[in-house]
């Protein structure tokens, strides 16, 4: 019992000093390229967290990292990772609006991300969707 505590609260610590690297990474503008290993973490809230950074950073070179976490496992990371799309110069809109996503607040971030890039291309998707 007590290694089972021990072993959730060593998790707990992790997890929260990643969150809270994340956030550093963030705020001092850290490149794109220093958020990939928590982009690959096993922990969803570190993806999703590392994708709303990214998308915060406004770094054309986030683009590729963001459009593979919209692939994820996780209905949060996916979410993140569409609205930090909306935010990141040249975001792929159309790849955004391409997914075939049903969860309904990956879908949501979708249309905060389309119409954050407002480009014409998106509108026959929100027509539809």
């Amino acid at each position: 019992m007590i290694l089972l505590i021990s072993l959730m609260l060593t998790a707990e610590a992790s997890s929260e000093s990643s969150l809270d690297a994340i956030w550093r990474a963030e705020i001092s503008r850290q490149r794109p390229v220093v958020f990939t290993e928590w982009t690959k973490s096993d922990d969803p809230e570190i993806r999703a967290a590392a994708a709303r950074s990214l998308g915060r950073l406004r770094h054309a070179d986030a683009r590729e990292t963001l459009e593979g976490l919209l692939l994820d496992d996780s209905p949060d990371v996916r979410a993140e990772a569409a609205f930090g799309l909306g935010l990141t110069p040249g975001g792929n809109v159309s790849l955004i609006a391409d997914q075939n996503e049903e969860h309904p607040a990956v879908l949501a971030r979708i249309f905060d991300g389309i119409g954050l890039q407002a480009e014409s291309e998106a509108i026959p998707w929100l027509i539809e969707g």
